[in-house]
């Protein structure tokens, strides 16, 4: 019976994932290409709608996220459908921050900013 239930579970995610959102790489995403240290990094916190499992949709877009430039470190949490990341306003704010995220995917909208310092 377990096995089973893993086994339909499984085939669940899968099927979930394949008939998600299709993704897109958009085209303002800069790859990060040094190291530096951030002086006095900022953080925001946003809420993402449109994500429909944490395997394709979250982790694509955090991987997104932590290859744009300016960007120090993103999480998303697929459970609590936020974004939380670690930047450099000299580089980007929470608008372009946005923009990365739906650029992703038409299915994803950032309903929610919460800048922080």
């Amino acid at each position: 019976m377990k096995k089973l239930l893993s086994f339909v579970f499984g085939l669940f995610l899968f099927i979930g994932c394949e008939n998600g959102p299709k993704v897109k790489t958009p085209p303002a995403v800069k790859s990060v290409t040094s190291t530096a240290k951030i002086e006095q990094p900022k953080k925001a916190e946003l809420t993402i709608e449109g994500m429909t499992c944490a395997i394709g949709c979250a982790a694509t877009i955090e991987k997104k996220l932590n290859q744009t430039e300016g960007i120090a470190e993103a999480k998303v949490s697929f459970d609590e459908k936020k974004a939380y990341v670690t930047f450099d306003e000299t580089v980007l704010n929470p608008l372009k921050i946005k923009a990365v995220i739906e650029g992703v995917g038409e299915a994803y909208k950032v309903t929610y900013l919460l800048e922080k310092n």
